[in-house]
């Protein structure tokens, strides 16, 4: 579980770094917003199982470096 949330927290650092030295804009990270909810939360429910809390521990922080990501690039 622990290198699961340790990679979904590097892969969502790596996007943010990406995002900042220009390699996306704001535009293009608020029209895949939606896609990006979908595969954080999915990820985070194959990973994590039927436990809520879990999930969500998982799936939030993603969600919150990706609008980071959107608000620094923008």
């Amino acid at each position: 579980m622990e290198f699961v949330v340790g990679s979904a927290i590097v892969a969502a650092l790596v996007m943010l770094i990406f995002a900042a030295s220009g390699g996306r804009s704001a535009t293009s990270l608020r029209a895949l917003r939606n896609y990006a909810y979908v595969l954080c939360f999915s990820i985070a429910a194959m990973a994590t199982g039927a436990d809520l809390v879990s999930l969500m521990v998982l799936a939030l922080p993603a969600v919150a470096l990706y609008e980071l990501a959107a608000f620094v690039s923008g």
